[in-house]
């Protein structure tokens, strides 16, 4: 009976320590895909809009968890500005670009080189909660973007979700 009850501990110890049993999945994906080339739309907002990434969150958990930001610092090359949006994607429809699914635009803080995600309105995570990070990037620092990445700062999240992901940075790179 002994043998049996350490065997099951020790296959439950197992289940609980792989990463598909993870209360929360956090994953950035580059996309770095063009979303206008009219250039009459690059010079009125002041850059190419590119779907830079996707913040991709799975829960596990019948736990609720709402998020209000994402903040993402720059390495690369000192930008002085940076403007972005962040998009909520509804799973059952094509991703448009549009106030429907606007979640925020962010802020630069140009000192810390952190772009500042902060959401008009708290989101409550569902099974599987998808963001697009769309990039206005001006012709001048595009050189500059190519060359540098991004840094999710976990710290910013709320603690159940930062206590379920790796220690390791999850970053988001250019990637053509």
């Amino acid at each position: 009976m002994k043998l049996v009850t350490v065997y099951c501990v020790a296959l439950l110890g197992t289940f609980f320590l792989n990463s598909d049993n993870a209360p929360f999945e956090l994953n950035l994906k580059p996309l770095w895909k063009n979303l206008d080339t009219n250039q009459a739309t690059i010079e009125k907002f002041g850059g190419k809009w590119v779907l830079a990434g996707e913040i991709d969150l799975k829960k596990r958990t019948p736990e609720l968890l709402r998020l209000n930001k994402f903040v993402l610092r720059w390495q690369g090359k000192p930008l002085n500005n940076l403007v972005a949006s962040l998009y909520k994607k509804e799973l059952d429809k094509k991703f448009l670009l549009i106030q429907d699914y606007l979640v925020c635009d962010s802020s630069w803080e140009p000192t810390n080189q952190r772009l500042i995600l902060h959401f008009d309105h708290q989101v409550l995570l569902e099974t599987r909660t998808i963001f697009y990070l769309v990039l206005t990037i001006p012709k001048e620092i595009e050189t500059s973007i190519q060359e540098g990445s991004f840094m999710l700062e976990s710290q910013t999240l709320p603690p159940l979700l930062k206590n379920a992901l790796p220690k390791k940075p999850i970053m988001l790179t250019y990637c053509p």
